[in-house]
């Protein structure tokens, strides 16, 4: 058994504990809860495999690290203005090394509570950012201009992933993917593209990216993702 965890492990970008006992059960190997636990703990402190979440693992030694600088100013003019308000912020300036192709232009999303998201659209507005307020569909295809300052403003999402006014990876991934439907910033392949270089590349919460994408009701579609990337096959 720990032969077959332990190859096991090692051979998978991301993997879950509940996949892992499927894969034991399929080779008849025998085993309890506590043994796998135990051995993935041991692992675990080894240095073999990573945290990826609540129940989740992978073999990525580095935990994915997000440049904060592009949204700092903004994090920081809001904060100063309105230092008890909750908000969080991510731009896609921040994974410009993930394009394939160059991006001239980005666009900065923020997203607080909807009865504070006007304020903070006309706070925006005077300190010359090209902001929008929450647009719809037909505001997006009459009006939108993607051009320096560009700002977006959101209400939030419940429990979304953020520190400090500032947007993890996970979410950023999941809010791009909603985002892009409706802004059509890059094309589908280039997303795709980015996702699975983002995911592969450093280690990122796959519990957390999971659980958000329920929350924004994209689960089935960042599944389809992880599975075409072959970062992780989820059972039918």
């Amino acid at each position: 058994m720990k032969t077959a965890v332990t190859a096991y492990a090692k051979e998978k970008t991301y993997f879950n504990i509940d996949q892992l006992k499927s894969h034991l059960e399929t080779r008849g190997i025998e085993f309890s809860s506590e043994s796998v636990k135990k051995y993935l703990y041991n692992l675990k402190n080894a240095g073999e495999i990573y945290d990826a979440g609540r129940g989740w693992y992978s073999n990525i030694s580095q935990p994915f690290q997000l440049d904060k600088t592009p949204v700092e100013k903004v994090v920081q003019l809001i904060n100063k203005k309105f230092p008890l308000l909750s908000f969080s912020c991510w731009s896609t300036e921040q994974l410009k090394s993930y394009f394939h192709h160059l991006q001239a232009k980005f666009v900065t999303f923020i997203y607080s509570d909807r009865d504070y998201i006007s304020t903070i659209f006309e706070f925006l507005k005077e300190n010359e950012f090209s902001a929008y307020l929450n647009p719809v569909h037909y505001e997006i295809k009459k009006s939108f201009i993607l051009s320096k300052n560009t700002v977006i403003l959101r209400p939030s999402i419940t429990k979304e992933p953020s520190h400090n006014h500032f947007a993890t990876i996970e979410k950023i991934l999941i809010d791009l993917y909603v985002e892009n439907e409706k802004l059509q910033i890059i094309s589908e392949w280039e997303y795709i593209n980015l996702f699975k270089r983002v995911v592969l590349d450093q280690r990122i919460s796959i519990a957390s990216l999971l659980g958000y994408s329920i929350r924004r009701k994209v689960s089935n579609e960042i599944k389809r993702l992880l599975s075409d990337s072959n970062i992780y096959k989820f059972n039918t």
